[in-house]
């Protein structure tokens, strides 16, 4: 029996029960969400989620369903849908990557719903896909896209159609892909796990200017609880999050792998469940992770808010959860339908600096490189990075501990993450916020 090894002190995971807020949920039978098992969700730019379900794709715009199967006018490759991913496409704007029990779907969508939808499977003309069954959909900050199958790892570049496997370079295990999770130039892939060569709970690739390197591999019982990895995630300070088969362990080292495991909570300690197969951040800060025995909130403090039936939920089998920032609602995906919790978090308030940050960047149009300078009023965290105009990080400049005093970063918009268009520079002082527009030629 592996010897359960827990790196956080005990005495923070306090668990208690609902503290005031209410859980509601849509199903089948109150409303037109298409089937009542549903493996994804997502909250879009507009405000609108989007629901994997196993009878079809549903949009809700909080009055309004819109249903989209494999028989309507925008089809979907299965109805049975496993995950969904988001991209900012320059050609097509805004495009929802949909995972199937047969295949994979890329939807442009606008704030009424889909606009077009196409599909790929295995055996379509120039389509490599060992597999029709997709797991996981992630894209990485060069609009790559990794689909994880029952059967190792697919990858869509441009147009250009790849597959890793034990025999491929990186190579990866060809078992089953849980999980994928993508920072920066690197992949981590959550895997079904198994016994000897098989038994890596993660392995990770990077995608790097001039090709695909790697693997590394956190190799179960050593670097995470189980072989069995349901999901990864990466938090606001780039600290990356296993949920397995027995937990959560988090690890804190933000270049390395093997000795930044600092945490695991199961149940022993205070989580709902210890199988973990979806976790995710909110803007205060708060961890969200949803179990096979419910839903645990972590505050920052480390105490453990726990949710079940018992508190509204609709069913304690938790397979996905995202946040809808601007109503501070979190949204649910389980096995008995969609649940959701509104005024579910508190945004963490400024602290008040000495005195005000200046950020400046010269030029402002960029064609290659361009200078960025701003004083930092105290020692502490700082992160420096490029976002797009709807919110996603693009790249981080900077990510650390930094000296109080004037600081210079160099940004360098040849490293093939950019394309032309409006970014925003978003610069994090003691959780105060500065931002300023630049234009990438």
């Amino acid at each position: 029996m592996v010897k359960r090894l827990f790196y956080y002190f005990l005495a923070l995971f306090i668990v208690t029960n609902l503290n005031g807020q209410t859980i509601n949920s849509y199903t089948s039978a109150n409303s037109d969400l298409p089937g009542d098992i549903v493996k994804a969700v997502f909250v879009d730019e507009h405000g609108n989620k989007w629901f994997g379900t196993n009878q079809g794709l549903a949009m809700f715009n909080n009055n309004t369903w819109v249903i989209y199967t494999d028989v309507t006018e925008h089809t979907v490759a299965d109805n049975s849908i496993n995950d969904i991913a988001y991209q900012l496409s320059h050609n097509s704007g805004s495009e929802l990557w949909i995972g199937t029990v047969n295949g994979i779907t890329v939807a442009a969508y606008d704030v009424d719903g889909i606009t077009a939808a196409t599909s790929y499977r295995s055996g379509d003309e120039d389509v490599t896909l060992v597999s029709n069954m997709i797991n996981a959909v992630t894209l990485d900050f060069a609009d790559v896209r990794y689909f994880g199958t029952d059967s190792g790892l697919a990858v869509f570049a441009g147009q250009t159609w790849l597959y890793f496997d034990d025999n491929s370079e990186p190579d990866i295990p060809d078992i089953e892909i849980l999980s994928l999770a993508a920072e920066e130039d690197s992949i981590y892939i959550g895997l079904k796990g198994g016994s000897g060569i098989n038994a890596e709970g993660v392995a990770r690739i990077q995608n790097k200017v001039d090709g695909f390197t790697g693997a590394s591999a956190y190799v179960f019982p050593y670097n995470v609880p189980s072989a069995e990895v349901f999901e990864v995630f990466v938090d606001s300070k780039g600290y990356r999050w296993f949920g397995t088969g027995y937990g959560i362990t988090r690890h804190t080292l933000l270049k390395g792998k093997d000795d930044g495991k600092d945490m695991l909570i199961a149940s022993e300690n205070g989580l709902a469940g210890d199988s973990v197969y979806a976790i995710n951040e909110d803007p205060g800060k708060n961890m969200w992770f949803g179990t096979n025995h419910g839903v645990s909130k972590m505050n920052t403090s480390g105490q453990i808010t726990n949710y079940t039936t018992s508190e509204g939920l609709i069913n304690n089998i938790v397979n996905d959860i995202d946040i809808d920032a601007a109503t501070r609602t979190v949204w649910f995906a389980t096995e008995g339908g969609v649940s959701y919790m509104e005024d579910a978090f508190v945004n963490i308030p400024e602290q008040k600096l000495e005195n005000e940050i200046i950020l400046s960047i010269l030029p402002s149009v960029i064609s290659e490189y361009a200078e960025i300078k701003f004083n930092n009023p105290v020692k502490g965290y700082v992160e420096l990075a490029v976002y797009n105009t709807i919110g996603q990080k693009i790249n981080t400049l900077f990510r650390g501990y930094m000296n109080r005093g004037e600081q210079v970063i160099t940004l360098n918009v040849n490293s093939g993450k950019y394309s032309g268009g409006i970014y925003i520079l978003r610069l994090e002082v003691q959780n105060n916020i500065t931002t300023k527009k630049i234009i990438i030629l």
